[in-house]
């Protein structure tokens, strides 16, 4: 079997030529082909060459050290517990996003879609930041009906705000 090709892409991708011979890929220097999320190749040394190990640690690291710097932010402006209930969802996100980052940093081999822990951190952490959305998008509606209501705004802007939040709980339900 030839190496894995795609319609736009050569043979082995970008980074990397075949070996037709031995109908493999010979990656650049620093590049390699991944089991990552990789369903479509049965033999990985024919897959495209798409993974860069430093330039993935580097971006895990950064990932890793603003989601730290974020949480202590948040974390550093609560005086209460009503405060810290409030947080409580952002500070579960960043936990997660923390958990996931130092997991791949420790361990290579911990690949998306291979090894099962990492793939449920990812769920959870995708999970988590759909939620923190639609809290985000709620209270925002709920922000605009208050506002408009103090400054007596005209019946069709409010029941246009009414007809959005409706919208978003038909969302909701339908997933």
């Amino acid at each position: 079997m030839p190496c894995t090709k795609f319609w736009l892409v050569p043979a082995c991708g970008w980074r990397g030529t075949c070996n037709n011979t031995a109908a493999t890929c010979i990656c650049d220097a620093g590049w390699a082909t991944t089991a990552e999320l990789n369903f479509f190749v049965d033999d990985i040394d024919k897959g495209l060459c798409i993974y860069n190990s430093k330039i993935l640690r580097t971006l895990y690291a950064i990932a890793l050290a603003l989601t730290t710097f974020g949480l202590l932010l948040g974390l550093s402006t609560v005086d209460s517990k009503t405060k810290l209930l409030k947080y409580r969802w952002w500070s579960s996100y960043c936990a997660l996003v923390v958990g996931l980052c130092t997991y791949r940093l420790l361990d290579n081999s911990a690949l998306l879609g291979v090894d099962i822990s990492f793939s449920i951190l990812w769920t959870l952490i995708v999970v988590s930041f759909a939620i923190l959305s639609y809290r985000y998008y709620l209270n925002r509606i709920v922000y605009i009906r208050i506002k408009a209501t103090r400054l007596k705004i005209e019946s069709s802007y409010l029941r246009k705000v009414d007809r959005l939040s409706v919208l978003t709980w038909k969302v909701v339900l339908a997933v």
